[in-house]
């Protein structure tokens, strides 16, 4: 259950962020080569997209549900090893990773404030101290009203431990997406 009210987000929070029309835009201005993870692949047609435009040395694909899984989309990359499934619960399988393994990570899991929580409590100890989180669907409502705790989880990482928003993808729909990092980096 997502808690009532998100923390505001302050103008201090925003400094320096960028705004995109969509997530594909923001992906593809990040650093090309590095290591990135996306929780929560479902098809893994996002994730053809994340190797296409972040052109990543490694992508690792992390999703306790593989029954949807396109495999043709990503055939190349994994036959070649730059793309890794890791099949279990998202807070489980990024566990396993060392801290500071990341340059971003790009999460679309389940979507409820307790589940938000708990893969960004990891998360932020996997990416490097330079690294980013990045969320789907930054938005408080569905369109079937279904309350997503992922808006409350994102502004309380950022007011409560001081990280920063680096960028905003716009999405048609409000499914929005956001991308944060620790705040002592300069935008």
């Amino acid at each position: 259950m997502a808690k009532p009210f998100s923390p505001r987000l302050l103008q201090e929070h925003l400094k320096g962020a960028r705004l995109f029309h969509g997530r594909e835009a923001m992906i593809a201005s990040f650093a090309k080569g590095g290591v990135v993870a996306e929780v929560g692949t479902e098809a893994g047609r996002f994730a053809a997209r994340i190797l296409a435009l972040a052109e990543p040395g490694e992508l690792h694909l992390i999703d306790n549900d593989w029954n949807l899984f396109e495999s043709g989309l990503l055939a190349d990359g994994l036959a070649s090893g730059q793309v890794v499934r890791h099949d279990g619960l998202s807070t489980v399988e990024l566990g396993k990773f060392p801290d500071g393994t990341f340059d971003w990570i790009y999460i679309d899991a389940d979507h409820a404030y307790a589940s938000v929580v708990a893969d960004l409590d990891v998360a932020k100890r996997k990416i490097k101290p330079s690294g980013m989180l990045v969320l789907n669907d930054y938005t408080r409502w569905t369109r079937k009203a279904y309350e997503y705790g992922v808006m409350p989880a994102v502004n309380e990482l950022v007011t409560g431990e001081d990280w920063r928003v680096i960028a905003l993808a716009l999405d048609r729909g409000g499914y929005n997406d956001i991308a944060i990092s620790r705040a002592g980096l300069k935008p």
